[in-house]
This record gives structure tokens, sequence and C-alpha cells, in this order.
């Protein structure tokens, strides 16, 4: 089965964010908790509270697939809804058709230390 990875809406109602890292290879097995993506969000126009004005997250997978297709790069700016990435549930499965369902994924905020 094919699997997208897609960026959610996120919180604040960022239109863009950026892509600082891909973390998996095409081709690799992949299992929960494996790393596939950080990105970064600039929340300046929302209406933010004792909040850095950037914030960065990490994205890791919540199921066993196999990266087949990246579809972004670092430093590319990407939009809520925008296809990521491919997975399948088997190594070897044709990625020529359309996806079934979105991959399962977890996403978190990654506190770095102020530059300050």
């Amino acid at each position: 089965m094919l699997l997208k990875l897609v960026l959610p809406p996120l919180q604040g109602g960022a239109e863009w964010v950026r892509i600082d890292t891909v973390d998996a290879a095409v081709g690799a097995p992949l299992r929960p908790g494996s790393r596939l993506i950080e990105f970064t969000v600039g929340l300046d126009a929302a209406a933010v509270h004792d909040c850095p004005p950037i914030t960065t997250y990490r994205m890791t997978l919540s199921e066993t697939a196999w990266l087949r297709e990246v579809r972004v790069a670092p430093e590319t700016n990407v939009a809520a809804g925008d296809v990521l990435a491919l997975f399948s549930t088997t190594p070897d499965e044709a990625i020529d058709g359309e996806p079934e369902r979105a991959a399962r994924v977890a996403i978190a905020a990654i506190l770095k230390p102020m530059a300050w």
C-alpha cells in the first residue's frame, strides 16, 4: 500500500514552513519512532504569548514503512497540505499509483536554546 507524508495544518495559522533536514534515506526500512523531517515555523504574524517567534518541529513515523520518494529538500518552503514524501508498506511496491492514505506520524516541538 502506498502512503503519503503530508504537512498538516499547524496551530497559529502558519502558511509556510521551512524544511531544515530530511533525516531518512530513500529505500530505507523505517519503524515507529524513525525521524523523518525537521522544519521551522515563523510565528511572527500570529498572536503568540511568552513563546519564541520561531519554533522547530520534528516529524517521526508512527508505523512501519519504506521511504520510497522524498519531494522536499532542506532550505525549501512548503505549505500545509503539501505532500513531502511517499512510503510503501512493502519494500518493492510500485510507486506509480495514488497513495491510499496518509502515513501515520507524530510531530513534536523541539525547544532549542536561545542564541543570545
